[in-house]
């Protein structure tokens, strides 16, 4: 497993926890000096900075480990134009994934804003956006595409078991964060490599 992956794994868990804790009963005074979307800003940023720094560090030691080697040099300037180092490292292996993850979870933290917005405010709670956002990026791609679908069935599983008992509304921010973990795990263990290649760059 990935430092990448491991870090993001880290971070769900922190940030699951954190969720857990303030949503308990004894929570209410930690509340007043922590607000939930503040904290989870913070530690999703702080995850983003450590997985975007460590794949430029990753891409900085291997233009080392190519300008160190006789065959690989050939690879590098003056022999070879810089952008294929930039295409083939950068942006297929280090730190293009991770921009594609973070591109969605932008548009989804926004496309998730307008639409409940747009409804009234009655499909999600406020600090949904960011779980959502930050279950995408740190799901990293394409991650988040398996992501996606356990967001889509436990969403349903939960909306239907709701409305089947007349609970009311059913709320989904304490899916968003575990899911992303579960998503990880999955990949990890258990999509062949092999499927997963197919959606790289």
């Amino acid at each position: 497993m990935l430092i990448t992956e491991r870090i993001a794994i880290f971070t769900l868990l922190l940030l699951s926890i954190g969720q857990f804790l303030l949503r308990a009963p004894f929570a209410a005074r930690l509340k007043m000096l922590i607000t939930p979307n503040r904290w989870l800003l913070w530690i999703g940023a702080g995850a983003g900075v450590a997985i975007l720094g460590t794949t430029a560090w990753w891409s900085y030691l291997q233009h080392r480990l190519w300008a160190g080697n006789e065959f690989t040099k050939a690879l590098l300037p003056p022999h070879q134009s810089i952008w294929y180092f930039i295409d083939r490292i950068i942006v297929r292996e280090m730190v293009g994934p991770w921009f594609v993850a973070l591109a969605t979870a932008v548009l989804g933290f926004f496309a998730l804003r307008w639409l409940n917005r747009r409804r009234g405010e009655v499909f999600f709670e406020k600090e949904e956006y960011l779980l959502f956002a930050v279950g995408i990026f740190l799901s990293g791609y394409p991650g988040l595409l398996i992501y996606a679908v356990f967001m889509m069935l436990g969403g349903l599983i939960k909306t239907i078991t709701y409305a089947s008992f007349r609970w009311g509304r059913a709320p989904l921010a304490n899916l968003w964060l575990p899911l992303a973990l579960f998503g990880i795990l999955v990949k990890h263990w258990y999509v062949p490599q092999a499927l997963l290649s197919q959606f790289t760059f």
